[in-house]
């Protein structure tokens, strides 16, 4: 089980395989075009986090 109460720089590499193991299964039956969307997604996601964090007000 990963340790979130860790840091994130201070987990070890057992946490690092854990996420290695995490990604292996999540994308181990998905084509390429879906591991695109889904990273696409994700991109999205982040950028739009970033607009409400850097402009919480939406001015």
């Amino acid at each position: 089980m990963i340790d979130l109460n860790k840091p994130f720089l201070e987990r070890d590499e057992d946490y690092r395989a854990e996420i290695r193991f995490f990604y292996a299964k999540l994308f181990n039956n998905l084509g390429s075009d879906e591991i695109m969307y889904i990273i696409q997604m994700l991109d999205d996601e982040l950028k739009q986090s970033m607009l409400r964090y850097i402009n919480p007000l939406d001015l």
